[in-house]
């Protein structure tokens, strides 16, 4: 079976470890800073009203 790759993706671009620069490395920093807190948040949240339904 042959892989078609489109001509852009021709690049002299050697397999290897996937490689992000610093502005997609931020970008995902900020992400999980954001979403970390919001989760427990909720599952706080969630917890305190499953108890209060009883």
């Amino acid at each position: 079976m042959r892989t078609v790759v489109a001509p852009a993706q021709q690049a002299d671009t050697k397999a290897g470890p996937a490689a992000i620069n610093l502005g997609q490395a931020s970008l995902i920093g900020i992400t999980a800073a954001a979403g970390l807190p919001a989760a427990r948040r909720y599952w706080y949240w969630h917890q305190r009203r499953l108890r209060e339904s009883d």
